[in-house]
């Protein structure tokens, strides 16, 4: 049997799990929450069973619910990604456009520059939404740190970086030339809003799984992340070659020791067939320009920052 279901149903029941409760849903829908929850009962009523648990804390899924949820999701990014390529397929004069977060453009400019065989359009991603951009189409490649969700996604290494220690001047570590990760179990760690699990251990050092972090003030960006540091509230762990675009004052640099390097890949929607997007993967991933890439771009002295 085929289910009488469109895909604006699904959408509607995504952003009921999303928001956790109708009201918010319908507010994001720009709906009223009558229609949106005569929408839901329809839905369930095709579907044959309860998606949906009500109760005092919001919404729960129940277990067809959680499957729905997935696949519909799923669905959702293939559907909108399949219309924005075909429409820009449909432009005159198409510029690939390849993203990367606001540390990383140095990096994206070098890729740019010596890149001749179509137009490209250099983006700055917003972190929040940077792989969905790409699953969707709106990006055709970015530039992303792992670790990242791989769902839905293709992806290639261009190099590791170093990461380094940044403390408050005032810091009992400040000093130092060199720390061990393990005189960190005891430290707070800037907390990155909406970042799984797997990231946010990575952020604080401790992704081998024997290592201990405290849990520090939510930052939303690279501003916040260095104001907590700056105002003695964490500690923080960065890519070296991210310096050179950190406002350092009131921060002291240290190298640190017995944690990982910080991967930076390209990635791409998984289903893509642009040539000029495979293109640009070549030209990324050449030998040449890996080793042109994998020069740190570090500021001078930095070790002392004032």
């Amino acid at each position: 049997m085929q289910p009488a279901i469109e895909l604006r149903h699904l959408r509607y029941f995504t952003a009921v799990v999303e928001e956790r409760t109708f009201t918010a849903a319908a507010e994001r829908l720009r709906m009223t929450q009558p229609a949106l929850s005569r929408a839901i009962r329809a839905l369930e009523k095709e579907f044959g069973s309860a998606l949906l648990r009500r109760g005092r804390a919001g919404v729960e899924l129940t277990v067809a619910g959680e499957v729905l949820f997935r696949e519909a999701k799923s669905l959702d990014e293939s559907v909108t990604a399949a219309f924005t390529r075909a429409r820009r397929a449909a432009e005159s004069g198409r510029q690939l456009r390849v993203s990367a977060r606001g540390c990383d453009v140095a990096t994206l400019m070098q890729l740019v520059a010596g890149y001749r065989e179509c137009g490209v359009a250099p983006m700055v991603a917003d972190r929040s939404v940077q792989l969905t951009e790409v699953r969707q189409g709106a990006v055709d490649v970015t530039l992303v740190r792992a670790p990242f969700d791989r769902r839905g996604l293709d992806s290639e290494h261009l190099r590791t970086d170093r990461r380094v220690l940044l403390v408050p001047r005032t810091h009992r570590l400040a000093r130092c030339t060199t720390v061990d990760r393990r005189e960190l179990d005891v430290e707070a760690f800037p907390v990155w809003s909406n970042a799984s699990n797997a990231e946010l251990s990575w952020w604080a050092g401790a992704e081998s799984g024997d290592r201990t972090w405290r849990r520090g003030p939510v930052v939303h960006d690279s501003a916040q992340f260095l104001a907590a540091v700056r105002l003695g509230q964490a500690v923080a762990l960065l890519p070296e070659t991210m310096l050179g675009e950190a406002s350092l004052s009131g921060i002291a640099v240290v190298e640190v020791s017995g944690v990982s390097g910080s991967e930076l890949h390209l990635a791409w929607a998984k289903d893509a067939t642009s040539p000029d997007l495979a293109a640009f993967v070549r030209h990324a991933t050449n030998p040449a320009h890996r080793a042109a890439l994998t020069s740190p771009m570090v500021r001078e002295g930095n070790h002392q920052a004032s």
